[in-house]
């Protein structure tokens, strides 16, 4: 019985089984919501392709895998990844008196390879390099002092090592006379050892030591005269701190030079001192090194394009001093335009200077900002505790594209940022000097924007005044301007539809390229329009008595022109090289100077609505009653004379 119960379960479990893997078979099969993965829009790369990573985190999923494809200098043109540089040497060796190795040919690098001491053989040469030691003979000149002079190589032709004696006979070796080491095919050296004896390099007297890898100075020297170090072959070069007199040109065709160091208390950089160097990279005026200054002749930095750094360690208290003056002159105009470098660096502790993260100079405590390095690019925010901009600081830092200036700034001087790639540029209000020269005057306003090419927007702080606009001289060198703007706290100045007017907006002193004149202004100062060549007509309003000088001179495509019935005066120029082809002369009109429609060659009709008692400067009264006739009188016949209106007549 019970074994026939345990049949009977055991078959109608098997039943149960196969009828829910039946269902289950029968059942169709419902699929989750299918994931759609999402991937970074920032490339991801390895040295051989780039892709898009999935920002999902469960999968490891790439879109757009590809390779990369290098421009010329290497850099993915898809996904900006730049491939390593590798250092390419030199086949040749290169060698000193103790060692050899392969220099780098990329110019961007001082890497050497297989640096290893000469191998020499029983002849002492060496078996890997060839180098060869043979001791230089020098030939000797006694001087007025007792002391003797190096004035020569015996075989310079063969010397590869010179050990400069310390004595000559019993008498110390003072001088490297001139051209000791020059001009006597003294190429083969490789080695010069200069005695704590010497005093004085006269001129050339190392030039031309091309294979001359290093060289040490002797803390004796004085004096290093013109020419002296130049077209040699050493990478780094350290000017002792006992030499207080250098000539100029003394680098001059130093083609690897890469870094000076100079550690005089007195440092005076001679003319063109550094001229042909293209490889010079770093100048630092070490510590110890209390003054730098500058000759007024020619410039130390003339063509100095490669310099990455100035180092000014913590002792340096003038920069670019000028004895003459008394005072730090700086680079100017003409160090500005010659000398390219990237960066100021000034040691901590320095009491006098200071430099920030973009590498321009400072005053101890960043309240004037002294210069900004010529391959300064890109937008610059100034630190807020600025309060003076000195003269020409930005100068010719032509990659300068916007600078944005601390409120609390006070001073901006002359030429600040003459000449630089700035799109737009805002002065504060708390400036209240603009343009000034603090070397020469505070009377004068010498600009501070000229030449900007790609200034599009200006807008004008509450300190500036009317005497601080120059539209001749600085505006008008503004071809980009779009758009000039003044800041409400204005008392002086005021804008209107991009023109510039006084508070009151009686004078228009900058015009817009609608020609308007707005109701209410009295003068238009000199040159307000000049050259703008999308005017074609100008309405004046009633108010108008004055068009200053050149005002609309060279609109070549303004065609017509009313005249404001209360105009008295036209000043010089006014209106010349216009394409002005009638005009009516108001009654109320006193005075027209001279070539104020010269060049105006599509004139042909000129009114005068009161056409008696004028009279040319030469005292002669004019008929007036024929407009064709007036016409050549103001452009050909008497387009050089002050016209005026009798009015005693």
């Amino acid at each position: 019985m019970k074994t026939r119960q345990k049949r009977l379960f055991s078959l109608l479990a098997a039943l149960l089984l196969a009828a829910t893997l039946a269902a289950a078979a029968c059942t169709p099969n419902v699929p989750e919501d299918p994931h759609v993965h999402s991937f970074s829009e920032t490339w991801s790369w390895n040295e051989t392709e780039h892709w898009h990573k999935a920002t999902c985190e469960h999968t490891t999923e790439r879109s757009g895998v590809a390779a990369h494809d290098f421009d010329s200098d290497g850099k993915c043109k898809v996904c900006d990844y730049v491939k390593p540089h590798v250092h390419v040497f030199s086949d040749d060796w290169t060698f000193d008196e103790k060692e050899h190795w392969h220099e780098a040919i990329c110019e961007h690098t001082s890497e050497i390879s297989d640096k290893a001491e000469h191998n020499l053989d029983s002849d002492g040469k060496c078996e890997v390099c060839g180098f060869v030691s043979i001791a230089a003979e020098f030939t000797f000149q006694l001087l007025d002092d007792g002391t003797y002079a190096v004035t020569g190589v015996t075989n310079a032709d063969s010397a590869t090592v010179a050990d400069v004696p310390a004595t000559y006979l019993g008498a110390d070796v003072t001088v490297i006379g001139e051209e000791a080491f020059c001009y006597d095919g003294c190429e083969k050296l490789v080695h010069i050892g200069l005695p704590n004896t010497i005093t004085k390099l006269e001129t050339q007297a190392l030039w031309g030591t091309e294979g001359l890898k290093k060289l040490t100075l002797p803390d004796s020297l004085q004096s290093i005269e013109q020419y002296a170090l130049g077209a040699s072959g050493f990478e780094e070069i350290v000017i002792p701190a006992s030499v207080t007199e250098l000539g100029p040109q003394i680098f001059q065709q130093s083609p690897v030079l890469r870094k000076v160091t100079f550690k005089s208390e007195d440092v005076a950089l001679s003319d063109y001192m550094f001229w042909q160097c293209p490889s010079l990279r770093e100048i630092v005026f070490d510590e110890g090194v209390v003054a730098v200054r500058r000759l007024q002749y020619a410039s130390p930095f003339y063509e100095v394009e490669s310099v990455e750094s100035i180092y000014i360690s913590s002792t340096v208290t003038k920069l670019f001093y000028d004895v003459m003056y008394d005072q730090s002159v700086w680079l100017n105009q003409f160090d500005r335009s010659e000398f390219k470098f990237s960066r100021y660096e000034v040691a901590e502790g320095n009491s006098a200077y200071s430099s920030d993260a973009n590498g321009i100079l400072y005053n101890a405590d960043k309240t004037v900002l002294l210069h900004a390095p010529l391959k300064l690019s890109g937008e610059v925010t100034l630190p807020q505790s600025v309060e003076t901009i000195w003269k020409e600081a930005f100068r010719n830092v032509v990659g300068l594209t916007k600078v944005i200036l601390p409120e609390g700034l006070t001073e901006i001087n002359r030429g600040a940022f003459e000449s630089t790639g700035i799109t737009e540029l805002t002065i504060p209000d708390t400036v209240t000097k603009l343009g000034r020269d603090p070397e020469i005057s505070d009377d004068y306003y010498w600009g501070i924007v000229k030449n900007c090419k790609n200034l599009a927007k200006l807008h004008l702080g509450a300190g500036v005044t009317a005497k601080q606009i120059d539209v001749e001289n600085e505006l008008l060198t503004l071809p980009a301007l779009e758009e000039i703007t003044v800041s409400e706290n204005s008392v002086s100045l005021k804008s209107h539809n991009n023109e510039l007017l006084n508070k009151e907006g009686t004078y228009l002193y900058f015009g817009n390229d609608q020609g308007e004149v707005p109701d209410g202004v009295v003068y238009i100062e000199y040159y307000a329009f000049y050259g703008n060549e999308n005017i074609t007509s100008v309405t004046m309003p009633s108010s108008l008595i004055r068009i200053g000088v050149s005002a609309f001179a060279n609109c070549t495509n303004l065609k017509n022109v009313t005249l404001s019935e209360n105009l008295e005066m036209i000043f010089s120029n006014a209106f010349e090289g216009t394409a002005i082809e009638e005009i009516t002369f108001p009654a109320s009109l006193r005075n027209i100077d001279n070539k104020a429609f010269k060049d105006c060659a599509n004139l042909h009709s000129v009114i005068f609505e009161r056409a008696d008692h004028w009279e040319a400067v030469k005292g002669e009264t004019l008929d007036l009653s024929d407009p064709e006739q007036n016409a050549r009188y103001l452009t050909e016949t008497y387009v050089d004379e002050y016209w005026g209106y009798n009015v005693f007549a």
